[in-house]
């Protein structure tokens, strides 16, 4: 707690400082000028002349205009005054050369324009956009567990440990794949699983390509039809003694 009381309070006092500068400038004005007569007293009760006690105070304190910055920097303006100085800078140049200015804004306003919209376009074709009626509604399930429950009995799919200590997992066992499907919540539910790379034959030549499992729903619920022929169906899920469609 005061940690965060401390960063309010130097928070507090740097923007009382920046949006006040006029005040602050006297203040440390005012604080220099006490500490610097402070000193002259004191060099003058030990038998100095107050010339000469005056001298040696400015000398052994510093010049008023070092004394400042090492106070603005202690606020933390010094950042401030530098960005402001240059912005001001970069204002009076950029004021010297409209032509210049003016084809300058326009070139970042045409860079920015188009990156904008290249990488809006991107995002929607790759990352917002699957060929499926109603996108909005799909979903990939997850479990998770945070206490000393034994986690799902399942070989597919990943599980990693959370930060809590738990575990998080997309891999669900069959029986938990039956229990969800009673539920009234889901529209369709779809197991897949990831095989990566296969060796497929077509017309006896062998290639690489990517498979995924998929129970015999996957096209029906995600409301897709075939151009031509058909889709596997819930029929040709696996049974004993059937080979599974592709």
């Amino acid at each position: 707690m005061s940690f965060f009381a401390d960063l309010r309070s130097r928070s507090r006092s740097w923007l009382r400082a920046a949006t006040s500068r006029s005040r602050l400038e006297r203040e440390m004005d005012e604080e220099l000028a006490f500490h610097l007569e402070s000193y002259t007293q004191e060099l003058i009760r030990r038998g100095l002349a107050p010339e000469e006690a005056a001298r040696r105070a400015r000398i052994e304190l510093g010049g008023i205009t070092t004394q400042k910055e090492n106070m603005r920097a202690s606020l933390g303006l010094r950042l401030w005054d530098d960005l402001r100085a240059d912005v001001h800078y970069a204002v009076r140049m950029l004021a010297k050369s409209p032509g210049f200015t003016a084809v300058a804004i326009g070139s970042l306003a045409l860079g920015i324009g188009a990156n904008t919209a290249i990488f809006s376009m991107t995002r929607t074709a790759l990352f917002e956009t699957l060929p499926v009626p109603h996108l909005e509604e799909l979903r990939q399930l997850h479990w998770s567990i945070h206490g000393p429950d034994q986690p799902m009995n399942s070989s597919y799919g990943w599980i990693e440990k959370t930060a809590s200590g738990g575990l998080i997992s997309d891999g669900f066992s069959t029986a938990a794949y039956r229990n969800l499907q009673q539920s009234a919540v889901f529209r369709g539910l779809v197991p897949s699983y990831d095989t990566g790379r296969m060796n497929i034959s077509f017309d006896g030549d062998a290639t690489f390509g990517s498979a995924e499992y998929v129970s015999g729903n996957f096209f029906s619920a995600l409301e897709l039809k075939a151009q031509a022929g058909r889709l596997i169906l819930p029929s040709d899920d696996l049974a004993a003694g059937k080979v599974p469609a592709a």
